[in-house]
């Protein structure tokens, strides 16, 4: 095998090793990079995602309390049989009424159960009182429920059958200067457009979805998942979070981010990630949680549709270019380099090796082989002259030899060899000549 052959093979065998060696590498750096950018997109995303929640919902949650400390309202609390202070509330609730988003309201009484309620089309003008609330029907229990548990607010995701509407309302409870539980009052955000709003954002590979402290579903693209009225709800009845993963290690995961977070009391700008699979795909889960109104923010990125591996191609081919253009630069500067110059040595030394010193022109690169070849000539030429000399000498010492050979030792005349017959070999003491001085 040439050792042409042999350095373009082990060029293409490194060559092969390194291509390997650096595939592997970018399918490391590249899983890397999506990863960190990954969870640097997440933690983006929850904050912004959690900041338009807290924004649609703090100037209500703020008018919801200002309303609840209306001294009309908690004066006729205390007195829901006072005509006169019932007048005055309900024009102190319609005030309210126009300045909620939603232009509704609610006030439920704790003494008379009296359910207040107009809506954006002040369908109930002069007649808000709808129904009595029944501490036995369970579409009521959520009342009975905030009061027992003393809850200064709270948002529910719930349909009121007796209004025929499905909200999500924010209640805030009435309290007089004893600090004793008068009623409850707040509004609602209609769900389909809120979640259009908040929730149903146009934009592929990224899931948004609130979980309450519990970790039921209040707000989700999907409807069937939200856990409507869980505040009423026993646990393990509950529509929770870790019923959209399969892998019970992923329910572990979130549910253990969540904890965490509790752990933390709401530190402000506080985000947990962690990467899960949902139906079958990768996707990096953020959480934060939101103090505020007591909910956990979760955002899932779907890493392969945000930032797909064939839009690092290029990379690749840049990379495969480049490897393409180093193979060919290392042939050219190899074959011009080394085996260039090597080839024409090799003449060179079959050409003094039969016995011509006229060299042909020998490839000398600025390297060992092109010293090597200057070294050649000049040991080509040395050897060259010591030959001529050798030949010189040789052919001076014949022809010296050949003088001797034809002059007499005793009297320097010249002799020269005559051939005789046969029988005069006795008398001449030779075999076939003798000798005759001339």
């Amino acid at each position: 095998m040439s050792l042409k052959t042999r350095l373009l093979g082990l060029a293409a065998a490194l060559m092969i090793i390194v291509s390997v060696a650096s595939w592997l590498a970018y399918r490391e750096l590249s899983e890397d990079i999506i990863e960190r950018w990954g969870q640097q997109v997440a933690e983006i995303q929850v904050r912004y995602d959690s900041a338009r929640l807290l924004q649609s919902l703090e100037r209500e949650i703020g008018l919801a309390r200002q309303m609840a400390d209306s001294s009309t309202l908690v004066n006729w609390a205390t007195s829901p049989e006072n005509k006169s202070l019932q007048r005055d509330a309900i024009r102190e609730m319609e005030s309210f009424r126009s300045n909620f988003r939603d232009n509704s309201y609610f006030v439920a009484l704790r003494d008379s159960r009296r359910y207040y309620y107009n809506n954006t089309n002040n369908e109930f003008a002069n007649d808000q009182f709808r129904y009595i609330l029944d501490p036995d029907k369970p579409e009521d229990a959520w009342f009975f429920q905030l009061i027992e548990e003393g809850r200064n607010f709270h948002l529910n995701v719930n349909p009121d059958t007796e209004l025929g509407v499905t909200k999500l309302w924010i209640d805030v409870l009435m309290r007089d200067e004893e600090d004793r539980i008068v009623g409850m009052v707040g509004t609602g955000l209609d769900l389909d457009a809120f979640l259009q709003d908040i929730v149903d954002i146009d934009q592929e590979g990224i899931t948004t979805l609130f979980v309450d402290y519990n970790g039921a579903i209040q707000l989700y693209r999907d409807r069937n998942y939200i856990d409507f009225a869980s505040i009423i709800k026993p646990e393990g009845q509950k529509s929770t979070v870790d019923l959209l993963f399969d892998n019970p290690e992923d329910k572990q995961k979130v549910l253990g981010m969540l904890q965490l977070l509790k752990n933390r009391g709401g530190a402000t700008g506080a985000v947990e990630s962690s990467f899960v699979t949902v139906d079958g795909r990768k996707h990096l889960a953020g959480v934060a949680f939101l103090p505020a109104i007591g909910w956990f923010e979760i955002t899932l990125l779907d890493l392969e549709a945000l930032l797909p591996r064939s839009y690092l191609w290029p990379l690749v081919a840049v990379f495969l270019t480049s490897l393409l253009v180093t193979l060919i630069l290392f042939h050219l500067i190899i074959r011009s380099r080394i085996l260039k110059p090597l080839v024409s040595l090799e003449s060179a030394v079959e050409k003094v090796r039969g016995g011509s010193f006229a060299l042909p022109h020998l490839e000398k690169p600025d390297n060992e082989i092109g010293r090597l070849a200057s070294h050649f000539e000049t040991m080509t030429d040395t050897l060259e002259h010591s030959t001529r000399e050798l030949e010189r000498k040789v052919a001076q010492r014949t022809d010296e030899l050949n003088r001797l050979a034809r002059i007499d030792a005793l009297t320097g005349l010249r002799t020269a060899v005559v051939w005789t017959k046969p029988w005069m070999k006795k008398y001449s003491g030779q075999n076939d000549r003798t000798r005759a001085l001339v």
